[in-house]
């Protein structure tokens, strides 16, 4: 039957996005959170708001397309603290998630804790069960072989890492995106001996994962815009804020970052004030969430290490690890993983 009446063809409404509002504690009809409360401006400057589970950035365009949910299925390699905080975030998000672990002790381990993180943020338990039911974990490296992304969350091991890939490239689908989450080495060494080096970047996520919106995308010499594009989508899909890099030592938070932890060691070392007093003038009078001692124990003494030396390495006048730092890794004073650090934790 046709239509009598005349019809009109409107083109999709552009929006740009004026104003961003996280709301995290759920409601009536709102029960997935967290969500975003869009404030948007058309063409005749007339503003709406819209719910997104996606995250805009103010000044970003907005359309419908944008709007859909992208779920990429998501391969995890590595049991530690950073790759259980991706497995959670991207359970929480709604991906399907394949974990590779080396053994099923770690698997196990890493399970328990994946398990425990998610039971902390889930009311229900049916909630629960469907998410744990949307992660399969593994030994089987060919079991990554259709996954939309890869994330690598191993050791700070240049070689390790490179085995990983090696792997990964034999294995996974050529579509597949193969993502480090390296905090300081070089994308480029890193893919460097691949056929396919176009489609390795670097997704650098920050602990605790479930709490740091950033994640930095390091773009190598030969890493191909689709790769960085799907990166970035992935990164919003998982609720997080991108900032693109491109390869360089340390990339862009742990060359800062580094540089200042190093300087409160030296002070420190050169008894100008104590640990106690330095955390506390760092967390009142430049408002961070923690002081540097506090901070180095929370990322590891032997962590730090590796990137300082990462940056020594490419920039030796520039940067030298603290000799208490060296002294203090060679007595496996590592922190909080160890229980000491330049704190005790029990």
């Amino acid at each position: 039957m046709k239509c009598k009446v005349k019809t009109r063809e409107y083109s999709p409404i552009a929006y740009i996005v004026k104003g961003v509002t996280e709301v995290r504690n759920p409601s009536e009809g709102h029960y997935d959170v967290p969500y975003y409360v869009l404030l948007l401006e058309d063409e005749n400057k007339r503003l709406s708001l819209r719910k997104s589970f996606n995250i805009f950035e103010i000044g970003n365009k907005f359309d419908e397309s944008l709007n859909k949910i992208h779920l990429p299925q998501i391969g995890i390699v590595g049991t530690g603290v950073t790759a259980v905080g991706i497995a959670q975030i991207a359970l929480m998000s709604g991906c399907n998630v394949i974990l590779k672990g080396r053994s099923i002790s770690s698997l196990d381990n890493a399970m328990n804790r994946i398990r425990s993180a998610l039971s902390k943020h889930v009311i229900r338990k049916k909630e629960l069960d469907v998410m744990l039911s949307s992660i399969k974990p593994t030994q089987n490296m060919s079991d990554l072989a259709s996954v939309d992304i890869v994330i690598e969350a191993v050791i700070e091991d240049i070689n390790v890492k490179r085995d990983v890939f090696k792997d990964l490239e034999a294995v996974c689908s050529e579509n597949t995106v193969l993502a480090t989450n390296t905090s300081s080495l070089s994308i480029d060494e890193i893919s460097g001996i691949l056929n396919h080096p176009e489609r390795v970047i670097g997704m650098h996520f920050f602990n605790p994962v479930s709490k740091m919106r950033l994640v930095e995308i390091v773009c190598g010499a030969k890493t191909d815009q689709r790769a960085i594009e799907y990166t970035r989508q992935t990164a919003r899909s998982l609720q997080k804020t991108p900032v693109i890099v491109k390869n360089s030592p340390a990339f862009i938070v742990n060359r800062l970052l580094m540089t200042f932890l190093n300087e409160a060691v030296q002070i420190l070392e050169d008894e100008l004030a104590t640990k106690e007093d330095i955390d506390n003038a760092v967390e009142l009078g430049l408002k961070h969430p923690i002081g540097p001692f506090k901070l180095l124990d929370l990322i590891g003494i032997d962590v730090f290490n590796k990137i300082m030396d990462t940056l020594h390495e490419a920039m030796p006048n520039k940067y030298k690890l603290s000799a208490l730092l060296e002294e203090m890794e060679s007595e496996a004073l590592l922190g909080r993983k160890t229980g000491k650090g330049f704190y005790t934790y029990s």
